[in-house]
């Protein structure tokens, strides 16, 4: 790309192939001990895929809270919104925004290159409403909920940048830590570009 008076920068990426999610199953826990507004039950959520075994495979999984309302039958997007989750799965390396739960983990495939396997998640039943708890705030409408998952497959560059960027934010302040030099694919600037693919799967709750 070009700009007057800066230099030229250029980045490659490739886009990877998609990594299907192939399987979710669901069931309803009693959480452990900790701070719950109104209710301690949970959602415990098997997310199955298959490695690919023939390449390298980087992945960030995210999960998505979307309500729906009714309108003559039909029912009409309302909110979607990031919903966090907690995972202590050992295959996982970077786990995002860590504010009551994750909004996302990231981790490779170094420990199960070319196996099916099972991400196992918890969601607290109060972050999702009913049929966990009551929606004050959607009361007054019928409306149909759903949970969103997506697994995205993602490029190394962007896997080592998500890396780097969390130890610089970790580290940044200390004057005892090591710099940090945040991953860069981009030639003549600096910055990532980069691709993913992804699958998606829902559960939807209706009352």
């Amino acid at each position: 790309m070009k700009k007057p008076s800066l230099p030229d920068a250029s980045a490659i990426t490739t886009i990877p192939e998609q990594v299907r999610i192939e399987r979710v199953d669901t069931s309803w826990v009693i959480l452990s001990p900790g701070e719950y507004y109104v209710s301690d039950v949970g959602l415990k959520l098997k997310i199955e895929f298959s490695d690919p075994v023939y390449r390298t495979n980087y992945y960030l999984f995210r999960m998505y809270k979307n309500t729906y309302w009714e309108n003559d039958s039909l029912y009409v997007p309302y909110s979607s919104e990031i919903i966090r989750f907690n995972c202590q799965d050992p295959l996982v390396e970077e786990k995002l925004n860590y504010v009551d739960g994750y909004e996302a983990i990231v981790f490779s495939d170094r420990v199960i290159n070319g196996q099916k396997y099972s991400i196992n998640v918890i969601v607290k039943g109060e972050s999702i409403g009913k049929p966990f708890t009551d929606d004050p705030e959607l009361s007054y409408v019928n409306h149909r909920k759903s949970l969103s998952f997506k697994l995205y497959s993602i490029t190394e560059e962007y896997f080592r940048y998500i890396q780097t960027l969390y130890l610089y934010s970790k580290n940044y302040g200390n004057p005892f830590a090591e710099p940090v030099l945040v991953n860069s694919n981009v030639n003549g600037g600096y910055g990532m570009f980069s691709g993913a693919s992804v699958s998606s799967d829902s559960i939807v709750f209706r009352y």
